[in-house]
């Protein structure tokens, strides 16, 4: 039986990070620009020290992450939260994995308003109602 196991990341989950966001990329090359693996690195970083990031481990592998990042409105003071990347390798997409990720998400938000933008295409809108977050355009919005 496979074990779940959602985690704060640590400095020592790094590189293992890096790997899977980089998997991402490979993923979806036909949609995004090209990487920056320095950009990446420090993304990883900024939100290891001013944001959010939980790992999802599945008999100790590194399967999922989500990160985000509290920001302000353009037009109001009131901060939400804005999702930087959620992503789960393609072979352990489950929803036990992805509500595991997005309910550690929600508890950081601590009832402000998050913000998911959908940009893959490979999003699954039913996870998203099924955890309370309702569509506005391209982003699913939680609060």
């Amino acid at each position: 039986r496979t074990v779940l196991e959602i985690r704060n990341v640590a400095k020592d989950d790094f590189i293992d990070l890096l790997h899977l966001l980089l998997k991402f990329k490979k993923e979806f090359n036909d949609i995004y620009p090209t990487v920056s693996i320095r950009k990446v690195g420090l993304e990883i970083e900024d939100h290891y020290k001013k944001g959010f990031i939980k790992n999802a481990y599945k008999d100790n592998k590194l399967v999922g992450s989500i990160g985000a990042m509290k920001s302000s409105w353009w037009f109001s003071d009131e901060q939400f939260v804005a999702e930087t990347w959620f992503y789960v390798l393609p072979e352990h997409r489950d929803y036990k994995t992805a509500r595991g990720l997005l309910q550690e998400l929600i508890k950081y938000g601590n009832n402000m308003t998050i913000q998911l933008p959908v940009s893959s295409g490979k999003d699954t809108p039913s996870l998203y109602e099924r955890m309370g977050f309702k569509e506005m355009g391209n982003i699913w919005r939680y609060n």
